[in-house]
């Protein structure tokens, strides 16, 4: 398998679920995780959750609903 270490994820519903899960997976395996999720709230906690485990994680908060016409 190739080595992990060092490199960029950028996980989509990383607050949550599947996405949160792969962000702990890749950030187990050493990599920098951009965390992606509409939900602002659960977003910043799940990233400082990693973060203060020692995890190298970061909230992108550039994620928006789409407009109703």
């Amino acid at each position: 398998m190739e080595e992990l270490t060092g490199r960029t994820a950028i996980v989509t519903g990383a607050a949550s679920g599947i996405g949160l899960a792969i962000s702990e997976a890749f950030t187990r395996a050493g990599m920098n995780v951009v965390m992606a999720d509409l939900s602002e709230d659960a977003l910043e906690a799940e990233a400082s959750r990693l973060s203060a485990k020692g995890a190298r994680a970061r909230p992108d908060h550039r994620c928006q609903r789409p407009r109703s016409g």
